[in-house]
Formats: C-alpha cells, sequence, structure tokens
C-alpha cells in the first residue's frame, strides 16, 4: 500500500454564520469588515487549519458572510434547510440573482438532514430550527450578527435560537451587535473583542501541523498498522467519510506512539545521565579530577536541556491526547461501519467531556459538511460478523498480546533490579571484609601515569588510594539501582498490565 492511499488534508476549522435579514444597507459594508477581520484572525492564529464558513445564504447576514469568506480565501460550504427549488421561493427575483451568484461560488452545496423528528405539516420555520440545530453541532465558531434581543418564534428558527443551541453545545461565539430596520436603535460598537484563542482548535492545529512536518514517518506506520484495524475489502464498501475517520485515526495512534516513544526515551535519558552526574562527582571528589567537574557541569546541562525540551514540547501531555483521540475515533469508525450514527463524546462521562472536549471539536471537522449527511448503502453490506471480527477480536488480540508482552518486560525488569540490589549488598560485604582484614592494603596508591593524571587534569601530588576506588564502584552501583528502581517505576508497567488485562476481559465477554 502507498502513500497516495492516504489522505493528507488537514481538519479544518468550520464558522458558522447566524443573523438578521432585515439589515439596514448602510451597515452592510462595516459588518462584512468586521467578519473580515475576525476570518483573517482565524488564520493567522491557526495557519495549518483550512478555514470553511457554513452559511445558508439567505438574505442579510448570511450573505454578508459568505462574501467575508469568499474575499479571505474562505472555502464557502451551503447548508440549505429545504430543497434548492422550495427555498427559493422566500427570495424575490433581485435576491434569487444573487443566491445563485454565491451559490456558484461556492465548494458545497447540501440540504441538512433533520436532527429531529418533524411534525405533521411541519412549517418553514421548522426547517430553519434545523439550519441552526446543524451549525451549532458542526461549527467550531459561530458569527452572530445580532442585535442582542433575545426572541424565540413559535414555528423555529430565528437568530437567538441558533445562538442558545450554539451555547448549549459550549461553542465560540463571536457576537457583532447588529442594528437591524425592526429594531434601528441598535447600534454598531467601535470594536468588536477578537475570537479568543481556544485550546480544542489549537490541538486541532496541532495535529495539522505535526501532519504536514512529518507526513511521511506517520503514513509508513499508519501502512503498517492500517491492515490491523479494516481490511482492504471491508474498506472499499466505505463511505468518504468513513474513510477519512480511518485515515484520521491511523495518523492519531502514529503520533501517541511517536509521542511515547519520546517520553521513554526522555526517561532513559535523564536516568543514564542522572547516573553519569553520580559517577563524575565520585570521581572528582576523590581523584580530584579537574576534568570530572567539567564532565559534571557537561552533564547537568544536557540534563536540564532534555528536561526542559520534553516540557516544552509536551511529549507526555501529547501521547494522551493522541491516545485520547484516536481510540475515541477507533470507536466511532466502526460505529459508523455499523451504521450507528450517534457521536463516542456523547457517551462519555462528565468529567471525560470536560477533560476531551477537543475529541468533539475533531469529529466535527471530522462529520461537518456534505459527509455528515451521507448514507452509503455499501455500508450496510458491511456484516456484523465481520465488524465484530474486525473490533471486537482485533482488540482482544491486541490487548492479549499488549498483557503478555508488558508482563514479561515487568519480570524482566523485576529481575534485573534485584540483581542490581544484591550486587549492591555483595559490594558492600567486599568493603567491610577490606576494612576489617585489608585496611593497610586499602590505604595503598593506585599507580597512575602521568598521561593518565594528565588526561583527568589531577591535581600535581594528588594521590588515589584503593579504598576511594572501592567507594567510586559501590556509589555507582547504589545511584545505578535507585535510578534503575526510578525508571521502572515511571513506567507504571503493573498499572498497564491491569488495563490490558481488564481490557482483554472486556472485549471477550463482547
Amino acid at each position: 500500500m502507498n502513500a497516495t492511499s492516504f489522505d493528507f488534508s488537514p481538519l479544518p476549522i468550520f464558522v458558522g454564520i447566524t443573523g438578521h435579514r432585515d439589515i439596514p444597507l448602510k451597515a452592510v459594508s462595516e459588518l462584512e469588515g468586521r467578519i473580515t477581520s475576525q476570518l483573517l484572525r482565524l488564520q493567522k492564529q491557526y495557519p495549518h487549519c483550512p478555514v470553511i464558513v457554513f452559511s445558508p445564504l439567505a438574505e442579510g447576514a448570511d450573505r454578508i458572510g459568505a462574501r467575508a469568506a469568499l474575499n479571505t480565501g474562505c472555502s464557502l460550504h451551503v447548508p440549505l434547510p429545504m430543497e434548492r427549488e422550495e427555498y427559493e421561493k422566500d427570495f424575490d427575483e433581485i435576491s434569487r440573482k444573487e443566491f445563485s451568484e454565491l451559490l456558484s461560488r461556492s465548494d458545497a452545496v447540501f440540504v441538512v438532514a433533520a436532527s429531529e423528528d418533524p411534525p405533521d405539516s411541519p412549517p418553514r420555520g421548522y426547517f430553519y430550527r434545523q439550519i441552526g440545530l446543524y451549525i451549532a453541532k458542526h461549527a467550531h465558531v459561530l458569527i452572530a450578527l445580532w442585535d442582542g434581543t433575545e426572541r424565540l418564534y413559535p414555528e423555529g428558527g430565528g437568530t437567538f435560537e441558533t445562538v442558545s443551541f450554539m451555547r448549549g453545545e459550549k461553542g465560540i461565539i463571536c457576537h457583532i451587535p447588529t442594528p437591524r430596520l425592526s429594531s434601528p436603535n441598535t447600534t454598531l460598537p467601535d470594536m468588536v473583542p477578537d475570537i479568543p484563542k481556544d485550546k480544542r482548535l489549537i490541538t486541532i492545529e496541532e495535529y495539522n501541523r505535526a501532519l504536514k512536518k512529518e507526513r511521511e514517518e506517520l503514513t509508513e506506520a499508519a501502512t503498517i498498522n492500517k491492515p490491523y484495524v479494516v481490511d482492504a475489502e471491508t474498506e472499499k464498501l466505505l463511505t468518504p467519510g468513513s474513510t477519512k475517520l480511518l485515515n484520521t485515526f491511523l495518523y492519531a495512534d502514529a503520533l501517541s506512539v511517536k509521542y511515547r516513544n519520546l517520553k521513554l526515551l526522555t526517561l532513559r535519558l535523564l536516568s543514564v545521565l542522572g547516573l553519569l552526574l553520580v559517577l563524575s562527582f565520585l570521581l572528582y571528589d576523590e581523584m580530584e579530577s579537574d576534568l570530572m567537574l567539567v564532565v559534571y557541569g557537561a552533564v547537568i546541562c544536557a540534563a536540564a536541556v532534555i528536561y526542559f525540551i520534553s516540557i516544552r514540547r509536551a511529549f507526555h501531555e501529547k501521547y494522551i491526547i493522541y491516545r485520547a483521540l484516536a481510540e475515541a475515533l477507533r470507536v466511532q469508525l466502526y460505529w459508523g461501519m455499523s451504521n450507528f450514527s450517534e457521536d463516542v463524546y456523547e457517551h462519555y462521562t462528565y468529567t471525560q467531556k470536560s477533560e476531551l472536549d477537543f475529541v468533539r471539536y475533531v469529529l466535527r471537522s471530522l462529520k461537518a459538511g456534505p459527509s455528515a449527511n451521507e448514507r452509503n448503502d455499501n455500508e450496510v453490506k458491511i456484516s456484523p460478523d465481520r465488524i465484530f471480527q474486525l473490533w471486537i477480536n482485533g482488540q482482544y488480540d491486541y490487548h492479549s498480546v499488549s498483557a503478555f508482552k508488558k508482563g514479561k518486560q515487568e519480570r524482566r525488569n523485576t529481575s534485573t533490579a534485584k540483581l542490581m540490589f544484591i550486587l549492591s549488598i555483595l559490594l558492600f560485604i567486599l568493603v567491610v571484609i577490606v576494612e576489617l582484614f585489608f585496611k593497610a592494603s586499602a590505604e595503598k596508591a593506585v599507580p597512575f601515569s602521568d598521561t593518565i593524571r594528565k588526561f583527568l587534569l589531577m591535581h600535581e601530588g594528588q594521590m588515589v588510594i584503593w579504598r576511594g576506588i572501592i567507594k567510586i564502584i559501590l556509589g555507582v552501583i547504589s545511584g545505578a539501582t535507585a535510578f534503575l528502581a526510578n525508571y521502572y517505576g515511571s513506567l507504571s508497567l503493573p498499572q498497564q498490565i491491569f488495563n490490558s488485562t481488564r481490557m482483554r476481559s472486556l472485549f471477550k465477554s463482547a
């Protein structure tokens, strides 16, 4: 399988537009400028994220937002509340011409599937309400050209209703106070607060940046992992939306493995450098070697650099983020293959929803647009037995192997730690024997050639006795034992074994 079989497109940021239809003509230019500045700010804050604007192209605010999107190079998607022919009945001839012109410049046009059961003979307001629900559920940011009046209409629809939906979704709202013909007293403020930076969007930006920077490495890892997630025949039956879920899962999984390995490498390096600190200090103390003092300082600097790099690049945090994202996407993928349309996020606990809110934002990037409405009959042909084999049996096998490997590693680590501990005890006994029975020999000088003395930068006339060498060896072994114990403890293998065993039991009982 080659790299061209993967979708490299970055995750976009979706911006919804809502607002009044009866906006005074004199305010249109200023409002378009306000929206333009907000879109440009988003593009600057998140340079690796394409910005896609949702606008149903109703008169007034929707079209102002659409023109701002086109002027800033954003992609324009047009979610329609009903079929085009029926929707155009809302407009007069001049308005229909403007609607058609903007529609022709859009990148996607689709009729939104209702998310609520329709009443008998649904009024038009019901369909506009579905647009509001769709934008609130799929947009990351909502720009509202709104006069601030909290008015709900019996039939449904309206700017305040869409804003309320977005508040319920805990989305980002940019409210631009807007005058309208029916409430002319509302005035445009001199300034509108900029859309603030959001941690959830920053996560998407970081994912896109990593995807661009490390594409070759991630693609290689994704290619290896792909057959364990979905076989070639099943992949042919996936919808474009499910295929994008699959690719994003593979890249998120590869990123989590990458940052896990970087975290483990950092632990190993810091443990080795810690041992070198002990060794260089003991050599300096016993031999008065200026070279060891230089080595000691260099090791401290190296450890500090490695530590601050790991903190700055957030290896551990990114590992957790991408692991959580990958597991959510895995479940969402198999749910989609089973024609189960609910979002994984909605089944999180309250605490998980708070900690993993970025998962919902990633799912919005993946499920928004035309693919959110698609229903490919091919996916119905994926048998439940095949999904069970890929998902349940696949995860059971994975956690079984993981528990076995981690158990083997834990036993090896325990044996190594015991060996080092026994070696420390034996060295202690050796020191006691030397001090009791060979004290005179221990106080004899160790013969060093002039070449070695010069290399170690030893002081003139400095003498090193055998007792000092024994102390250095004992200190190094003791330090190695302590650092190994700390390193093995940081791996948390017993907890990982417990988790893998529990997950294996869970999938076995499925």
